[in-house]
């Protein structure tokens, strides 16, 4: 590793960690919409699978505009930032996501869950005769 190696790390390396901060609030957003949104496996593995193609695809476009080559201080550097984001996010916006969607499930989708069943026992009641 010569000195202009050394000086180019020194100046790309907070880059990426900027991008990587970048890539994991981006994570931390899909995150918070399955936490809104709540699926099954498959979706899941989707949707974590298309993470890692987008992190990847964001290092090799990230690495090669700035250096011409993929360098390992660019994928640390993105890790680190990603990482950081990551436990900040899982720490304090995922779990006030699930604080807020416990709410909302209780004072807004409960009730009306149980308007729409009591309507139809009541609709129900009408057209059915039980001996």
């Amino acid at each position: 590793m010569d000195f202009f190696e050394k000086a180019e790390m020194f100046g790309v390396f907070p880059s990426a960690v900027a991008v990587g901060m970048c890539i994991g609030a981006v994570l931390s957003a899909v995150a918070v919409i399955r936490v809104l949104l709540p699926h099954g496996k498959i979706l899941s593995f989707i949707s974590d699978f298309l993470c890692v193609v987008f992190f990847g695809l964001v290092l090799y476009v990230f690495s090669t505009g700035l250096t011409g080559e993929i360098r390992y201080y660019s994928l640390f550097g993105m890790l680190v930032g990603c990482g950081g984001i990551l436990k900040i996010g899982d720490m304090t916006v995922i779990s006030a996501a699930r604080k807020i969607s416990g709410v909302i499930h209780r004072k807004i989708v409960a009730p009306i869950v149980a308007f729409i069943t009591k309507t139809g026992r009541h609709i129900k009641s009408g057209f059915v005769k039980t001996a």
